[in-house]
């Protein structure tokens, strides 16, 4: 009998414990999700450029790229600047994105001309700490 009781009163104090060890304001899982001017940007078949802007966090930083052309998507990482363990450029054959190192608020995304009128699409990922968001960049002549 004795035994069952210290048993329970054990088992109260180990589920008491468990409950107030929890840290309420856990920071992951808490950030705001990401917020900027656009998440879709149209670009027609002679090339150009736009610019996204950050809205609620000071810097961000590219994670990854689904590059789509026609039915062929690779994915792709980006590259290091400065030896830098975040990510702020990313260029390929027909596209080139950055984060300017004197604004981080930016993005900027520039696409060559498509003299093929191939169906050109990127989806950019965007982080900041544990938030995450994506960016559409759609290139084709009927744009």
């Amino acid at each position: 009998m004795k035994k069952t009781k210290l048993w329970s009163i054990f088992l109260v104090w180990v589920t008491a414990f468990s409950f107030f060890s929890c840290e309420i304001n856990d920071p992951d899982g808490l950030w705001d999700p990401i917020k900027m001017d656009k998440k879709t940007v149209l670009i027609n078949d002679k090339g150009g450029q736009d610019t996204i802007r950050l809205k609620n966090y000071s810097l961000w930083w590219l994670s990854d790229v689904n590059v789509r052309v026609n039915d062929t998507t690779v994915y792709r990482y980006p590259e290091y600047i400065n030896d830098d363990s975040v990510f702020y450029t990313m260029n390929g054959d027909w596209y080139s994105i950055h984060i300017p190192q004197d604004n981080k608020q930016l993005l900027v995304v520039k696409c060559n001309e498509n003299i093929n009128h191939d169906y050109r699409e990127l989806i950019i990922g965007v982080t900041v700490g544990d938030a995450f968001n994506s960016i559409r960049v759609v290139q084709s002549d009927t744009n």
